[in-house]
């Protein structure tokens, strides 16, 4: 029928939360006869995802009504994924972008580097290099990261040697998502003789190239250059060297640790070993290391690399007297599981009785990632009792995830939790359906700057949560760095460290 806007508008908002398919040509057939607003429809349609809603979208980035532009524009954003290099949208993209107004042109730029096409190259190199706005700019810099390797390196290397150090960094990033194989050797050569201030973003910068490389030259080269190095700067090499395929760097790395007498330098090294699943003896010696930092990073990166026979090791790091070993032994036993289809429910559900919250929390989302829940309906007390937000909130998205036995008693549990739990966070966990987990899969770095303080801290101690929602616990670097080689597409945040929480 034609109900009236405000109902029909109400109905394509609420088809798109349901992330259906088949409401993909109910909301399009809304838009296009006018049933819902432009408006609503078209953020439904963002909000489903669907690339076949996509043509329809892009017809709206020239509309004469700002709202609907802007409107078509972040739909737009949400449809597109780098991933996927879609080309159908460069051109009607690049018709709204000659007729942009206001703040219009830096959203369209971005929505270029979204489209992951190399046509795009060719419109967004011009603004990286000659645009006189600023914002453009860097927009601009930032789409160009998001497109495979076609040629826009080197007006990337042009940015990175700026006076703006926004542009720096957004080359930086720009070149470690995108940068060539070609342009290694150029970057090892500006950092041996780039001025202190631009060794950070360079760092940054490598990752892509360095992720690229065949050439096991290079790993020597940058062995050599973290053996003449110090501080933070030799900390971001140990992990530019793990960043290189093969087991010529992960060798340099078990050489560097194996040598190292500073345990920071081995619980880098550690960390930098999560990409090299040839590594594993190595990093089964670290998890036995004295210093519970090694052990830490050890263990998680073993949660990334490791095997049915590393098992026992992580299952043994769980009774860890340091929390942050055994919260990450929780997650990595989750991790290890789901990608090898091992039974740990016994072990995980053992570690919900254990005192420290940190660990129960971890243990629930490593349940999640397995699709278990333990015989004695664990999840639903902690949900209801455990003095802990953290437990608390991590019970509620299990019982969401994992169906139970009797999944009236999962409702009412969750009903009481949203209606009286005294944490607004937790009554949310318990109202709101938990985000799936992503199959894909990023690197990312964080910077950790605990309250109070305005720049990275050294050594500091770090919660880090991914976004499926499992913690990682230890300390930052020498640079206040922490690096993550596969999180879930997603949100990450910093959560209270677990030496701070009670």
């Amino acid at each position: 029928g034609r109900p009236a806007r405000a109902v029909a508008d109400g109905c394509v908002l609420a088809l798109g939360q349901t992330r259906r398919p088949d409401a993909v040509p109910v909301v399009s057939g809304a838009l296009q006869g006018n049933l819902a607003s432009a408006e609503a429809a078209l953020e439904a349609l963002g909000a489903l995802g669907a690339p076949n809603s996509l043509p329809g979208v892009l017809e709206y980035l020239s509309d004469p009504d700002p709202k609907k532009r802007r409107a078509a524009i972040d739909a737009a954003s949400k449809i597109l994924d780098p991933q996927l290099s879609d080309g159908r949208a460069v051109e009607p993209i690049a018709r709204a972008l000659a007729h942009a107004k206001g703040g219009e042109e830096t959203s369209l730029i971005a929505l270029l580097g979204r489209t992951g096409s190399p046509r795009a190259t060719a419109l967004l190199v011009p603004i990286a290099q000659n645009a006189n706005d600023l914002k453009a700019r860097r927009s601009a810099i930032e789409a160009l990261g998001w497109i495979a390797p076609s040629g826009q390196d080197r007006v990337l290397l042009e940015a990175l040697s700026s006076e703006e150090s926004l542009l720096r960094m957004a080359a930086a990033l720009s070149l470690a998502r995108a940068g060539a194989e070609s342009s290694t050797a150029l970057l090892l050569d500006r950092l041996e003789r780039a001025a202190e201030e631009d060794r950070g973003a360079i760092a940054i910068a490598l990752a892509g190239p360095l992720s690229r490389t065949k050439d096991p030259g290079i790993a020597l080269r940058l062995e050599r250059m973290v053996r003449s190095s110090s501080g933070g700067q030799r900390d971001a090499l140990i992990a530019a060297l793990g960043w290189i395929p093969g087991p010529t760097a992960s060798q340099r790395l078990a050489a560097l640790g194996a040598h190292a007498a500073d345990p920071v330098e081995r619980m880098k090294v550690a960390e930098a070993l999560a990409s090299h699943p040839e590594a594993t003896a190595t990093l089964s010696g670290f998890a036995r290391d004295v210093d519970s930092r090694v052990r830490a990073n050890a263990v998680w990166a073993l949660g990334s690399v490791g095997s049915e026979r590393e098992l026992p090791i992580v299952v043994g790091a769980l009774s860890d007297r340091d929390v942050a070993v055994a919260g990450n032994a929780a997650a990595s036993l989750g991790r290890l599981a789901s990608r090898h289809h091992l039974s740990v429910t016994e072990h995980l559900c053992a570690a919900l009785a254990d005192s420290r919250s940190y660990v129960r929390a971890n243990s629930l989302g490593a349940l999640r990632l397995t699709g278990k829940r333990c015989a004695d309906e664990r999840a639903r007390q902690l949900l209801m009792l455990d003095r802990s937000e953290v437990v608390r909130a991590a019970a509620a998205v299990l019982v969401q995830s994992v169906p139970a036995q009797r999944p009236e008693l999962d409702r009412s549990a969750l009903k009481r939790c949203a209606q009286d739990d005294v944490s607004g966070s937790v009554a949310a966990a318990c109202s709101n359906p938990p985000e799936p987990i992503a199959e894909a899969k990023d690197p990312v770095t964080v910077y950790v700057v605990p309250t109070g303080d305005s720049s990275p801290v050294p050594g500091a101690p770090f919660a880090l949560v991914r976004a499926d929602g499992i913690m990682r616990l230890g300390v930052a670097d020498r640079s206040g760095a922490v690096y993550e080689h596969d999180a879930p597409r997603g949100f990450v945040s910093l959560a209270v460290p677990a030496p701070l929480v009670r």
